[in-house]
Formats: structure tokens, sequence, C-alpha cells
């Protein structure tokens, strides 16, 4: 009968055992998969942000290529108009004031666009360009 005890007391010290690993090996689970879970709700939130950036950032480059291309015609009507020819001065205008729509819509911002208005200390430049 001793012997039979001292078996069962073993089995009974080994069961505590693995209760214990068994605890810190669920606790260990449960935080893995807790930050598991926080770094892909982190991870779609950055992602949400690089896109609503992207997309500001294509209104912006829409801009600037427009602007980049008035410039180009502003150049070819002045050579025009300089040689007298009345369309010359007709584009010129009209690419001119396209221009200054466009500075104007950097400066005071854009909802459509989602383009917000310059800060305060580039206004001094701004009206450089105007």
């Amino acid at each position: 009968m001793a012997l039979l005890d001292k078996i069962k007391s073993l089995l009974s010290k080994g069961k505590q055992g693995t209760v214990k690993a068994d605890k810190n090996v669920n606790r260990r689970v449960i935080f893995i998969g807790v930050l598991l879970v926080v770094a892909i709700v982190i991870t779609i939130a950055l992602i949400s942000m690089a896109t609503l950036q992207s997309r500001t950032n294509a209104s912006y480059l829409d801009l600037i290529a427009e602007q980049q291309i008035i410039s180009q015609q502003i150049v070819i009507n002045a050579v025009e108009a300089s040689y007298g020819r009345d369309n010359g001065f007709a584009s010129l205008k009209a690419n001119h004031d396209r221009y200054l729509e466009i500075l104007g819509t950097f400066d005071t911002g854009d909802v459509l666009l989602d383009i917000s208005p310059l800060p305060e200390t580039y206004s001094v430049e701004y009206l450089g360009l105007k």
C-alpha cells in the first residue's frame, strides 16, 4: 500500500506541475494573441492614413502638373503676342488667369480637392508670386 500511495502522490504532483505549466502557456498565448490583434489594428490604421495622404498628394500633383503646363503655354502665348498675333493675347490672358486661380487654390485651399490652405508663414512668399 505504501508504494501505491507514493505513486498516487507522484502522479498528483505531476498533474499540478502541468497545470501550472498550462497556465503559463495559456497566459503567453493570450499575451501573444493580444499583441497580434493590436499590431493588426495599428497596421490597418497606418494603411488608412497612407491612403488618405496618397489621395491628397494626388490632388496636389494634378494641380502642380496643370500649373507647369500652363506656365509653358504662357511662354508660347507671350512669344505669339510679341509677334502681334491677336489670339496670343487672348490665350495669354486666359492662361495667366488660370495660373493665378491655381495659386489661389494653394493659398486658400479647396475642400472638394482635399487641399488645405497654406500656413501663415508662407503668405509673404505667396504675395510675391501674385
